[in-house]
């Protein structure tokens, strides 16, 4: 796979830790991991590409929160979905990119629309996992809040203690949740459990579900971005993008994604992997790298 060793990017915000993949000089692609998982979560998927022969150059940074990546403003610190896209921006800025690829999971499909909106002209193609840009149109049937039951913990003081004090097991518990039929190993949630060590971890998760139901207020640094996220009708996305879903979600309801072209003013399309729940490029990564191969060929 050709793994680097972990580095560090310092900016005056927020040091972002990160592994580099592949060819130096290759078509840049950040992948975003989401919650709760960490950095290693996309090891699968690289494995399956030949990063050489498609002359990509793949960074895996960890999310705010996550791994030994560290807000080091106090007044920063936030799960706000404009703080993960200025994060995008703070990376490829710290790395030279001016345009690149985006492989978002969750939280970080999350992140890739807000910076397909924030900046699209440096966005080449939002491969997205999981998160659609829109639940169910904007509305939240039933079925879909009682899939969300972690979301409305985290609103309460159990929730928040639990996180902070037993986060490994409260996750190992959502992991069989959304994903049902994945019998995944130790080794494999070892890998993730091990970048929710981060000091910010229980601090950000909080704020970005919080957040998200209007309980708890913004950062005044990513007010002005924030706004244009959550403006009203939704911003129309132009960068081409693809969007992956496992048929066996049970965090994510794969009908909460239909009817999202309407959404997409670029090239757009939704598929399925059968079988699969909320951990597509960790429960069937070799169908994720054939989707991802053929969506690097639509951008060429």
């Amino acid at each position: 796979m050709g793994t680097s060793k972990s580095k560090v990017l310092a900016t005056s915000e927020i040091e972002i830790a990160y592994r580099e993949f592949g060819l130096p000089d290759g078509l840049p692609v950040l992948m975003l991991h989401g919650f709760p998982e960490g950095a290693a979560s996309f090891d699968g998927l690289i494995e399956r590409l030949d990063l050489e022969g498609l002359r990509l150059r793949v960074i895996v940074p960890s999310v705010r929160g996550c791994g030994a990546t560290m807000v080091t403003k106090e007044d920063l610190i936030s799960g706000e979905v404009a703080a993960w896209a200025h994060d995008v921006f703070a990376l490829a800025d710290g790395l030279g990119l001016e345009r690149f690829v985006i492989v978002g999971h969750d939280w970080g499909a999350r992140g890739g629309y807000g910076a397909c909106v924030l900046q699209p002209e440096r966005v080449i193609g939002h491969f997205a996992l999981a998160s659609p840009y829109e639940m169910f149109g904007g509305e939240m049937p039933p079925e879909q809040a009682d899939a969300y039951w972690y979301q409305w913990y985290f609103q309460t003081a159990l929730g928040k203690k639990a996180l902070e004090e037993n986060a490994e097991a409260l996750c190992h518990h959502i992991w069989e949740r959304w994903s049902p039929s994945w019998g995944f190993s130790r080794k494999e949630f070892a890998a993730s459990a091990a970048d929710w060590k981060n000091p910010q971890f229980a601090e950000i998760v909080l704020h970005a579900y919080r957040h998200r139901w209007g309980n708890a207020l913004g950062k005044p640094a990513y007010a002005e971005a924030q706004a244009k996220l959550d403006a009203k009708p939704k911003p129309r996305i132009g960068v081409r993008t693809m969007f992956v879903y496992g048929g066996d979600d049970h965090c994510v309801l794969p009908a909460a994604s239909e009817g999202q072209k309407s959404l997409f003013s670029g090239e757009y399309e939704r598929v399925a992997i059968k079988g699969v729940g909320h951990f597509p490029q960790m429960e069937d990564p070799k169908a994720v790298a054939k989707l991802f191969e053929r969506f690097l060929k639509s951008l060429r």
